[in-house]
């Protein structure tokens, strides 16, 4: 909305007792825009932009290769929250677009496609961003300027996830970023199995636990939280997704709770556990899992199999204590991850806020 006061000296109607006179734009407001828009279910041919609206109504998504936006799509129904499906979509190809509903429009973003399979990608894991809202901040600038295609957060994305108004920080910090670059989360015992989160993030699959893949990489997320974490129907799930990845030169895990870490607090949950997954991962060999839960970054390499706790985001850091098994490095700081893969070439370094690298890994694929 733009103000603009006029001077009662300059009108020419001889009226005298006007103090200012409000002049609303129409053109743009995206005032009424509450949240988003969002990019979310990216895949080599489809994405789907999400928003929430304040008034309720259809919405259009215009888009296309250039700034003309010579397609659209429309909402089929009225609502606030707004999900409209982009198909038949080019790999690898960067897309403009404006959503638009009663009275409103947003600016035009853009987004790129998944890539082929053997192309170059990057993308960035970080996690545990609840309460730390300033740090939080600072990582989302770091990640606008490396321009990745997708962000991982291994869980507990906020303070409590049965608050709105948890959730309308959560989307104010993450705004300029989310508008460009698709965000894959998984639950944290934070996010308190609650329905918004279900309804904020549209994920591939059943949304609890899902797979997808990117480039010549597969991905897996998981649910960690209890009872979740002892469903068969989760374990079959992961074996069958842990085959199918197996064409991929990577393949990637990622759930909130670690099953392992130097957090010595958390020790007896943790050996209670970890079992539930670790037996399947004997068997299947992912090359990285990625976790949260404990705040403070650590890597780990147990039978192969490279453990990284992302868990620097933005909640209060936790002490690094006795080692546990397969401990490689850490850091008490708050951090990111930023994943770069080429080929059969894998290269991970990992940031402080202050632009240090605090830790490196390279892996060539065997597959």
């Amino acid at each position: 909305m733009q103000i603009q006061f006029i001077n009662p000296s300059r009108l020419r109607d001889g009226l005298t007792f006007i103090a200012a006179i409000i002049i609303i734009s129409t053109t743009n407001l995206v005032a009424q825009i509450q949240i988003g828009p969002y990019l979310q279910n990216p895949t080599q041919t489809s994405i789907t932009i999400c928003w929430i609206a304040e008034e309720t109504g259809f919405g259009e998504v215009k888009f296309g290769t250039d700034t003309t936006l010579s397609k659209s799509r429309f909402s089929g129904q009225k609502t606030t929250y707004h999900r409209i499906a982009l198909d038949s979509l080019n790999p690898q190809t960067e897309y403009y677009y404006q959503v638009s509903g009663n009275g409103y429009s947003s600016d035009v973003y853009k987004f790129r496609t998944a890539p082929a399979d053997t192309s170059f990608f990057t993308f960035v894991v970080l996690g545990d961003t609840r309460t730390g809202d300033e740090v939080h901040k600072q990582i989302v600038e770091k990640i606008i300027n490396i321009n990745p295609d997708f962000v991982i957060n291994t869980g507990d994305l906020v303070p409590n996830g049965t608050r709105l108004k948890d959730w309308d920080i959560f989307f104010d910090i993450n705004k300029d970023m989310m508008k460009t670059i698709p965000y894959f989360p998984v639950l944290g015992n934070h996010e308190e199995n609650s329905d918004h989160y279900f309804n904020y993030f549209l994920l591939p699959g059943n949304e609890r636990y899902y797979s997808f893949s990117w480039g010549n990489s597969f991905f897996i997320a998981l649910d960690s939280n209890n009872p979740y974490i002892k469903s068969e129907e989760q374990k079959t799930f992961l074996n069958a997704q842990l085959e199918e990845g197996k064409e991929k030169n990577f393949t990637f895990v990622v759930y909130h709770h670690p099953p392992y870490s130097s957090v010595n607090t958390r020790r007896e949950d943790r050996e209670k556990n970890r079992h539930h997954f670790l037996d399947i991962f004997q068997k299947r060999k992912p090359d990285i899992v990625f976790n949260g839960h404990d705040h403070n970054y650590q890597r780990f390499l147990v039978n192969e199999i490279n453990y990284v706790v992302a868990g620097g985001g933005g909640a209060p850091l936790y002490k690094i204590g006795i080692p546990d098994e397969g401990f490689i490095t850490g850091a008490e700081e708050y951090s990111y991850c930023i994943i770069t893969v080429s080929g059969p070439n894998l290269k991970m370094e990992v940031f402080g806020l202050g632009g240090k690298l605090l830790d490196k890994m390279e892996i060539t694929s065997k597959r």
